[in-house]
């Protein structure tokens, strides 16, 4: 089965089922040119070659995203015309009468197409908020509709729920739950290594307000300079990620969370820098 086909309404009469039964498509507008799937009965018979039209704009719209769920009634992908397998996710789009599936990985390419062709705009995260999947799946299903696959470790993968097990770790102690919805969770383990090493800062100040001004000048500017330098790092990197993103063409909402991810990181390793230069700092004192 081929795709729905992107095209000119070549008249003003047919109907976009996609916005209610009684809207029209203008003509010259773009549609969307759709085989009905799976088919449906009728006095003639079960019909599988009826064609249905819906706006362009309004076919966007209409998306919603669905993930089969176990005794959940069967879904055939438009485009494939395969089962949806349980555990899977697809967009839903209504036809006018049932309501029909694209399995995602089909449905994101085909959806960057439209937007293409008719130069409009879809956020596939907004559409993935507005859904009732769990955030977990909300990320997955964001994966899946621009072909990649969420990293089972590491940045890109969402706790749950606040409550429940304790979310496994990766390597070194990081924890494997980065940012959700904007909001960045420190990992633990690099929460403790910033408060040593800030823990740490204090006492060199501590020492140094305590010995005589000349000796004070001495070690006060390279704690400054030290702590400058471990603020700003993080802070170029997160900036320069995000305009090379721009300039390539890529969305902040979908490479924010990566470049959270990466400055987070950052800060964790230069903290461990850290109390090693401050320690040679006071061997020095």
């Amino acid at each position: 089965m081929p795709e729905p086909v992107i095209e000119r309404a070549p008249t003003g009469r047919s109907i976009c089922r996609a916005s209610g039964n009684n809207n029209f498509i203008p003509e010259g507008a773009w549609r969307i040119h759709f085989t009905v799937v799976p088919g449906f009965n009728s006095g003639n018979g079960f019909i599988t070659d009826a064609t249905k039209n819906a706006g362009a704009k309004a076919f966007l719209q209409s998306l919603a995203i669905c993930k089969r769920e176990s005794r959940s009634d069967a879904k055939i992908c438009t485009i494939s015309e395969r089962p949806i397998k349980v555990g899977e996710f697809y967009v839903a789009f209504p036809n006018g009468f049932a309501e029909q599936a694209i399995h995602l990985s089909r449905a994101g390419p085909f959806v960057k197409k439209i937007m293409g062709t008719c130069e409009l705009d879809f956020d596939v995260a907004e559409l993935a908020k507005k859904s009732s999947l769990s955030r977990k799946d909300q990320q997955k299903a964001i994966h899946a509709f621009h072909g990649r696959q969420l990293p089972k470790e590491g940045p890109g993968v969402f706790q749950e729920s606040s409550k429940g097990p304790k979310p496994p770790t990766g390597r070194k102690g990081f924890s494997a739950v980065p940012t959700a919805t904007r909001k960045l969770q420190k990992p633990t383990a690099l929460k403790k290594k910033i408060q040593k090493a800030k823990r740490g800062s204090k006492r060199i100040q501590k020492k140094s307000s305590a010995r005589n001004t000349n000796h004070d000048s001495i070690e006060a500017e390279p704690c400054t300079g030290l702590e400058q330098l471990l603020s700003d790092l993080p802070e170029n990197l997160h900036g320069r990620v995000m305009k090379w993103g721009r300039d390539n063409g890529m969305k902040s909402v979908d490479l924010g969370m990566e470049a959270d991810a990466q400055k987070e990181m950052l800060t964790g390793f230069l903290s461990g820098s850290a109390r090693v230069l401050q320690k040679r700092l006071r061997r020095r004192g």
